[in-house]
């Protein structure tokens, strides 16, 4: 999350890799909350897998917002909290958005976001980023975050990313 000489952020691939239950979801609803609160990014999105593990995580994100009084009332008093199918958000006065998707082939398409969290990226499959990248390519300084738990032998895009920090030289990712 550091800046360069810019003003933009150093780097826009992240990868966040933590041991199971240690904590990585609430790293992602701080980085998110960051995004949209802080810095008022018009479109943060959070990805996961499966639309229950997409869902689980919007539903701690709006327990720790209800309970903090002061980020509670940046809320939009209607419709600042949506849960209906689809529609799944957490919409604040300012015009920021955290959206809440599954990914999916075409999951993302048409849509525009500046910030993507990539939860549970041992997952992703090549075609899920041909659906989220697009959404990137409009927005000045945009971020793609990758968070993980463990690595599959299947798990292409995320090794890939594991293998350019490894390499070394690209000034982009963290």
């Amino acid at each position: 999350l550091g800046l360069g000489a810019d003003g933009k952020f150093a780097s826009s691939d992240d990868g966040l890799n933590v041991a199971r239950q240690n904590g990585k979801g609430v790293v992602l609803q701080a980085i998110e909350g960051f995004f949209a609160f802080e810095l008022g990014y018009p479109v943060v999105m959070h990805t996961a897998h499966e639309f229950a593990t997409s869902q689980e995580h919007q539903m701690r994100l709006v327990s720790l917002i209800q309970n903090a009084p002061h980020l509670h009332a940046r809320v939009r008093d209607r419709g600042g909290y949506m849960m209906a199918n689809g529609k799944e958000s957490i919409n604040l006065k300012s015009g920021s958005r955290i959206l809440f998707k599954a990914r999916t082939k075409g999951g993302g398409r048409g849509l525009t976001g500046n910030k993507v969290v990539l939860d549970e990226a041992m997952f992703l499959q090549p075609q899920h980023m041909g659906a989220l990248l697009p959404t990137l390519a409009a927005v000045p300084d945009p971020q793609v975050v990758y968070g993980a738990s463990a690595g599959l032998a299947e798990s292409s895009v995320l090794r890939g990313v594991r293998d350019r920090g490894q390499a070394g030289g690209d000034p982009r990712l963290a």
